[in-house]
């Protein structure tokens, strides 16, 4: 999936979280973020629409993609938070069959509190998904890492944006009873995450 990034979230988390009076209000307290013993529930959102024209022929067509990777993490170590996840993604093409994809795994993430209400909140996910598309159905293992700048918006409730690598690294594919390997797969883009603790 490519994803078409877009700077201004990333400037906008920057400007809040440099403005001191908002720093100082109420909990400011990433501080309070990734203590032993607590859950973290987070999901990451990707997505794109866009309009392909090709010059060749004059033929155009549309797309639509859009992925989400919900889950569940338990601190098991100051600022180690390690668990489950979910992942659903779709993607729509004009002229084509639809590309569904169904997924879980492991997930970990560690929390770098950058002081105020910011912290970095890397992560890295081993999924094992089932993909279909017409007559084709895969599985596959992915291996993610995404690294999102996050601020603390309310109690309990941050959100962020940054970067995320996905890559394939086992794909078997069947169509029509016959069985292939499938190719390999290296995405990068831009991921926008919500999260909460308690």
């Amino acid at each position: 999936m490519r994803l078409i990034p877009c700077l201004s979230p990333v400037l906008f988390l920057l400007l809040l979280a440099a403005d001191p009076a908002r720093a100082n209000e109420g909990p400011a307290a990433t501080s309070e973020f990734g203590q032993q013993g607590q859950f973290l529930v987070d999901a990451s959102l990707t997505g794109e629409i866009a309009h392909q024209t090709q010059s060749l022929n004059g033929q155009s067509r549309s797309q639509t993609a859009v992925a989400l990777s919900p889950s569940l993490l338990y601190f098991v170590a100051p600022n180690l938070a390690i668990g489950g996840g979910l992942l659903f993604s779709s993607v729509s093409q004009e002229g084509t069959d639809s590309v569904t994809t169904f997924g879980f795994g492991p997930a970990v993430r560690y929390n770098i509190s950058l002081g105020g209400r910011l912290s970095l909140l890397p992560g890295a996910s081993l999924p094992y998904e089932n993909v279909s598309s017409g007559p084709v159905t895969a599985t596959l293992v992915q291996a993610n890492i995404s690294v999102p700048l996050m601020i603390q918006a309310a109690p309990h409730f941050m959100f962020g944006v940054g970067p995320f690598l996905s890559r394939t690294l086992s794909n078997s594919a069947k169509s029509n009873g016959n069985s292939a390997d499938g190719p390999t797969v290296t995405t990068v883009g831009i991921a926008f995450s919500i999260a909460g603790w308690i």
